[in-house]
């Protein structure tokens, strides 16, 4: 086993009013006011209502309170979170200002990128007390659906790795939700070229070890009972259930465990037989299989919730790199 959730709420963010306004503006993601969706015009906020009237998706007490009180453990060293205890407050925090001191974190991927991307910024600005435009500068999103594109990054964003990047810098990349069997039956071929792309990708100075795939995470959709289309989903879950497995999810588009194998082969088989790309796994999937109880709407996540353990997973290992890198 990977790890395991603990009750620990003195490892739980304290949410204050600032800090859940400031998580309230991704659009998926407010599970704690069950008012919302009559005081914005975002549709998934809508969407979260009706699947609550039904009783399509369930969450744990301590998600809906918008204080999720469980920890993440690892039993793999590396990938360790940096522990937070509310009672250490400020040595958390100089540790994380110190781990993210003169870097910019660049977030490729979906939807799910982008509220991990808001849930650090909120962190920078309203945990660690930095300023919005410190945070805008240390987390950057570069919203991409299917790999890389050089061109739509260039028009977009003005070519930041070759440009603006510094080997202080960090990519971490994930492209799983919206490649599968919905690109047809040979979809494995098509990822695999993604990912390929992906190994070609001109990075600037960011160094190969600082550049990490994050692994696909599941859909707690559970299985053969309906997806994000249907009437008849049915996702989520009344607390940590460390006895899921990936059959149990996925609704009807069950093939992500298979992505993150196929993830595995390419980067990890190029890395060590052709010594050209050696880039690092952000193994994100162990953690949150277990978690339905998170869902926002089968394909999303609470916010606050079990992503910020995405986040202290990345600090523990940007810490690492610098002791064993000398950085």
């Amino acid at each position: 086993m990977a790890g395991q959730w603990i009750y620990e709420p003195s490892q739980t963010f304290v949410s204050s009013t600032e800090y859940l306004q400031c998580l309230d503006q991704e659009l998926q993601g407010n599970c704690h006011d069950p008012s919302s969706w009559e005081k914005t015009d975002f549709k998934p906020a809508k969407s979260r209502h009706n699947l609550m009237l039904k009783n399509a998706v369930q969450n744990s007490q301590g998600i809906l309170n918008g204080s999720d009180p469980w920890a993440w453990q690892s039993n793999l060293s590396n990938y360790k979170v940096v522990a937070y205890n509310n009672h250490e407050h400020e040595q958390y925090r100089k540790r994380i200002s110190t781990i993210l001191s003169n870097r910019t974190i660049y977030l490729v991927g979906d939807s799910l990128t982008r509220q991990w991307g808001q849930t650090m910024r909120c962190e920078i600005m309203h945990i660690l007390g930095k300023s919005n435009e410190l945070a805008d500068k240390i987390v950057l999103n570069l919203p991409m659906h299917v790999g890389f594109s050089e061109g739509l990054i260039k028009k977009r964003y003005g070519d930041p790795f070759r440009i603006n990047a510094t080997e202080r810098d960090y990519v971490i990349f994930n492209f799983g939700h919206h490649v599968g069997k919905k690109l047809g039956d040979d979809w494995p071929t098509k990822y695999t070229k993604i990912l390929n792309d992906a190994l070609a990708m001109d990075f600037g100075d960011i160094p190969d070890h600082h550049i990490f795939f994050r692994t696909t995470t599941v859909r707690h959709f559970l299985a053969n009972q309906g997806d994000w289309n249907t009437n008849s989903s049915k996702a989520g879950g009344l607390a940590p259930n460390m006895q899921a497995t990936w059959n149990t999810y996925g609704g009807n588009l069950p093939e992500l465990p298979d992505q993150n194998l196929i993830a595995f082969n390419v980067l990890l088989h190029d890395s060590m037989h052709n010594n050209s790309r050696r880039y690092k796994i952000s193994d994100t999937s162990p953690m949150m299989l277990a978690r339905g109880d998170a869902s926002f709407d089968g394909s999303h996540f609470c916010l606050p919730g079990p992503m910020q353990y995405w986040s202290r997973m990345l600090y523990y290992q940007i810490e690492q790199n610098n002791r064993l890198f000398h950085e």
